[in-house]
């Protein structure tokens, strides 16, 4: 049993987790806290993790592309069409295999530029 890609739902305090394996068979289908979250993400191997672009997705992004994981970023236009109930509800989770074939998906953005850098540039 070895997850090769994990759908995350982000919300402010619970978030719903949904992975599979290299066969596309579901492995774990999770409801977590916030404060569970990178517990979770640090027991696991390092695998790809999609998410529905938002603000919050950048920072758990960044978080968790500093444990090993590569991140992808799908645009709320190419998800809409997949989301039948109201959020934070199991079945809301991205599937794991639009991911992959979206072209609208990006990686995480490594780091953020400074306010500090940005200040001095424009002085």
């Amino acid at each position: 049993m070895s997850i090769t890609m994990i759908g995350l739902d982000t919300a402010k305090s619970v978030f719903q987790v949904h992975a599979v394996d290299s066969a596309g068979q579901v492995v774990i289908r999770r409801k977590l806290q916030r404060d569970e979250l990178l517990t979770f993400f640090e027991r696991q191997g390092t695998c790809t993790v999609a998410m529905e672009a938002c603000g919050a997705a950048h920072h758990w992004g960044r978080a968790l592309t500093g444990l090993g994981h590569t991140v992808r970023l799908i645009a709320p236009e190419a998800v809409r069409p997949f989301v039948k109930t109201r959020p934070a509800m199991p079945s809301r989770v991205l599937p794991s295999k639009l991911a992959m074939t979206c072209p609208r998906s990006v990686p995480a953005r490594r780091s953020s530029t400074s306010v500090g850098n940005v200040a001095s540039r424009s002085a």
